[in-house]
Protein backbone atom coordinates (compact mmCIF):
# COMPACT_ATOMS: atom_id res chain seq x y z
CA UNK A 1 0.00 0.00 0.00
CA UNK A 2 0.86 3.58 -0.66
CA UNK A 3 3.19 5.43 2.05
CA UNK A 4 1.15 8.38 3.24
CA UNK A 5 0.97 9.45 6.95
CA UNK A 6 -0.61 12.60 8.03
CA UNK A 7 0.17 13.87 12.08
CA UNK A 8 -2.32 15.88 13.95
CA UNK A 9 -2.06 16.79 17.47
CA UNK A 10 -2.86 13.61 19.27
CA UNK A 11 -2.84 11.35 15.96
CA UNK A 12 -0.77 9.47 13.42
CA UNK A 13 -3.04 8.96 10.10
CA UNK A 14 -1.95 6.17 8.08
CA UNK A 15 -2.96 2.65 6.30
CA UNK A 16 -3.85 -0.12 7.74
CA UNK A 17 -2.51 -3.30 6.82
CA UNK A 18 -3.38 -6.81 7.57
CA UNK A 19 -1.43 -6.79 10.86
CA UNK A 20 -4.06 -4.35 12.43
CA UNK A 21 -6.36 -6.62 11.74
CA UNK A 22 -7.26 -7.96 15.61
CA UNK A 23 -7.12 -3.93 16.57
CA UNK A 24 -10.03 -3.20 13.39
CA UNK A 25 -11.74 -6.25 15.02
CA UNK A 26 -12.40 -4.71 17.99
CA UNK A 27 -14.84 -1.78 15.90
CA UNK A 28 -15.96 -3.95 13.25
CA UNK A 29 -17.79 -6.28 15.85
CA UNK A 30 -19.17 -4.11 17.86
CA UNK A 31 -22.90 -4.16 17.74
CA UNK A 32 -23.20 -0.49 19.33
CA UNK A 33 -20.50 0.50 16.31
CA UNK A 34 -22.14 -1.11 13.92
CA UNK A 35 -25.07 0.06 13.86
CA UNK A 36 -23.89 3.62 12.40
CA UNK A 37 -22.13 2.12 9.93
CA UNK A 38 -23.15 0.94 6.53
CA UNK A 39 -21.02 -2.50 6.43
CA UNK A 40 -21.95 -5.58 7.97
CA UNK A 41 -21.19 -6.08 11.36
CA UNK A 42 -18.08 -8.72 10.85
CA UNK A 43 -18.31 -11.95 12.92
CA UNK A 44 -15.08 -13.39 12.75
CA UNK A 45 -11.56 -11.83 12.61
CA UNK A 46 -11.55 -13.56 8.79
CA UNK A 47 -14.09 -10.48 7.69
CA UNK A 48 -12.04 -8.18 9.00
CA UNK A 49 -8.93 -9.40 7.03
CA UNK A 50 -10.89 -9.53 3.68
CA UNK A 51 -11.99 -6.05 4.55
CA UNK A 52 -8.49 -4.37 5.09
CA UNK A 53 -6.97 -6.73 1.88
CA UNK A 54 -9.97 -4.76 -0.16
CA UNK A 55 -8.83 -1.03 0.44
CA UNK A 56 -6.89 0.46 -2.47
CA UNK A 57 -4.45 3.60 -2.34
CA UNK A 58 -7.21 5.02 -4.39
CA UNK A 59 -9.76 4.55 -1.53
CA UNK A 60 -7.85 7.55 0.62
CA UNK A 61 -8.27 5.26 3.99
CA UNK A 62 -6.54 6.16 7.37
CA UNK A 63 -5.86 3.90 10.22
CA UNK A 64 -6.10 6.49 13.22
CA UNK A 65 -3.42 5.74 15.55
CA UNK A 66 -2.86 7.60 18.73
CA UNK A 67 0.22 9.14 19.06
CA UNK A 68 0.66 8.33 22.79
CA UNK A 69 0.70 4.68 22.97
CA UNK A 70 0.13 3.60 18.92
CA UNK A 71 -3.30 1.95 19.67
CA UNK A 72 -5.63 1.89 16.59
CA UNK A 73 -8.56 3.47 17.39
CA UNK A 74 -10.66 3.47 14.31
CA UNK A 75 -10.56 4.00 10.71
CA UNK A 76 -11.75 6.59 7.93
CA UNK A 77 -11.23 8.15 4.98
CA UNK A 78 -11.99 9.90 1.79
CA UNK A 79 -14.21 8.08 -1.36
CA UNK A 80 -16.53 8.55 -4.32
CA UNK A 81 -20.13 7.12 -3.86
CA UNK A 82 -22.11 5.19 -6.85
CA UNK A 83 -22.79 8.64 -7.95
CA UNK A 84 -19.73 10.23 -7.95
CA UNK A 85 -19.86 12.41 -5.07
CA UNK A 86 -17.30 12.06 -3.04
CA UNK A 87 -17.38 11.11 0.87
CA UNK A 88 -15.71 11.85 4.34
CA UNK A 89 -16.49 8.74 6.44
CA UNK A 90 -15.33 7.32 10.00
CA UNK A 91 -15.64 5.06 12.55
CA UNK A 92 -14.13 4.63 16.15
CA UNK A 93 -13.87 1.84 18.50
CA UNK A 94 -16.45 2.27 21.48
CA UNK A 95 -13.81 3.23 23.89
CA UNK A 96 -12.76 6.20 21.89
CA UNK A 97 -16.31 8.10 21.29
CA UNK A 98 -17.03 11.76 22.38
CA UNK A 99 -13.23 12.56 22.45
CA UNK A 100 -12.86 14.27 19.56
CA UNK A 101 -10.95 11.86 17.73
CA UNK A 102 -12.89 12.02 14.81
CA UNK A 103 -13.26 15.52 14.31
CA UNK A 104 -9.35 16.10 14.52
CA UNK A 105 -8.79 13.28 11.86
CA UNK A 106 -11.58 14.67 9.39
CA UNK A 107 -10.40 17.93 9.61
CA UNK A 108 -6.83 16.77 8.64
CA UNK A 109 -8.24 14.29 5.95
CA UNK A 110 -10.05 16.94 4.59
CA UNK A 111 -7.36 19.90 4.17
CA UNK A 112 -5.15 17.36 2.57
CA UNK A 113 -3.14 17.18 5.12
CA UNK A 114 -0.13 17.33 2.22
CA UNK A 115 -1.70 14.69 -0.16
CA UNK A 116 -2.64 15.62 -3.65
CA UNK A 117 -6.36 16.36 -3.12
CA UNK A 118 -8.07 18.65 -5.24
CA UNK A 119 -10.13 21.41 -3.71
CA UNK A 120 -13.35 20.83 -2.01
CA UNK A 121 -16.50 22.36 -1.84
CA UNK A 122 -19.40 20.96 0.87
CA UNK A 123 -22.19 20.17 -0.65
CA UNK A 124 -24.12 18.84 2.68
CA UNK A 125 -23.41 17.48 5.48
CA UNK A 126 -25.30 15.82 8.08
CA UNK A 127 -24.45 14.22 11.59
CA UNK A 128 -25.67 10.59 11.88
CA UNK A 129 -24.85 10.17 15.51
CA UNK A 130 -23.42 13.42 16.93
CA UNK A 131 -23.41 11.61 20.59
CA UNK A 132 -20.39 9.56 19.54
CA UNK A 133 -18.75 11.47 17.20
CA UNK A 134 -19.23 9.97 13.65
CA UNK A 135 -20.51 12.30 10.84
CA UNK A 136 -20.64 12.20 7.28
CA UNK A 137 -20.04 15.25 4.87
CA UNK A 138 -20.61 14.79 0.96
CA UNK A 139 -18.90 17.01 -0.91
CA UNK A 140 -17.99 17.99 -4.80
CA UNK A 141 -14.38 17.94 -5.69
Amino acid sequence: MENRRIETQRLILKPITLEDASAVFVWASDPEVNRYMPYPLHKSIEDTRVWIASITPDMLEFGFYRKDNGQLIGTGGVGKNEDGVHVLGYNLRHDAWGQGYATEAAAAVTAGGGLPLPRRRCLRGRITASACGISHCLTQF
